[in-house]
C-alpha cells in the first residue's frame, strides 16, 4: 500500500469521525435548543396572540429571504431588522407589505395565519433523533470492545 493511499484512507476516518462525534452531535443539540427556544412564540403566533402589525420586506440582490422590518398595528413599537416566518405565497420584494405578528422570542415575526410551531415540533424531534443516534453508536461501539476484550484469550490465564 502507498504512504498517499494510506494518508487518504487516514483523513476520511478523520473526516467520517468529526461529523459522527463532533458534527452531528452540535448540529443536533443546535436543532433541538432552537426549536425549543422559538415554539413559545411559534405557538403564540399560531393561537393569535401576538401583537399585530405590518412587515415590510427588505431585500438585497435580489435575495428575499424573509428579512425586513415590523412594525406594529399602532405604530409605537418597531423592529428591525426581523425576520419572517410563514412568507406568504406571493414571492416577496422590497417594500412588500405582509401583515404579521409579533408573539415575543426572538427577532422574529409571523405571518397570519401562522403555523410555524410545527416546523419548531420538527426541528426538536430531527434534533432529538440525531442525538439518540450518536447515543446508540457509542453504546454499540462499547459493547463491541468490550464483547472483543472478551474473546481475546488471555495469555495469563493458564500461567502458574
Amino acid at each position: 500500500m502507498d504512504v498517499e493511499r494510506m494518508v487518504r484512507e487516514d483523513n476520511a476516518r478523520i473526516g467520517r469521525a468529526l461529523a459522527l462525534w463532533l458534527l452531528l452531535p452540535v448540529m443536533s443539540a443546535w436543532f433541538v435548543i432552537d426549536g425549543v427556544l422559538q415554539l413559545g412564540p411559534a405557538w403564540r403566533a399560531h393561537e393569535g396572540l401576538g401583537t399585530p402589525g405590518v412587515f415590510t420586506a427588505r431585500c438585497s440582490h435580489g435575495d428575499c429571504l424573509g428579512g425586513g422590518t415590523w412594525t406594529s398595528g399602532d405604530g409605537r413599537i418597531r423592529l428591525h431588522p426581523v425576520r419572517l416566518y410563514d412568507e406568504p405565497d406571493q414571492r416577496l420584494h422590497t417594500g412588500r407589505r405582509v401583515p404579521a405578528q409579533y408573539a415575543g422570542g426572538s427577532g422574529a415575526v409571523y405571518g397570519i395565519p401562522s403555523n410555524n410551531y410545527r416546523s419548531r415540533i420538527a426541528n426538536i424531534l430531527v434534533g432529538l433523533i440525531g442525538l439518540a443516534a450518536v447515543g446508540a453508536i457509542a453504546v454499540h461501539r462499547k459493547r463491541r470492545e468490550r464483547a472483543d476484550r472478551l474473546s481475546q484469550p488471555d495469555p495469563n490465564r493458564f500461567r502458574a
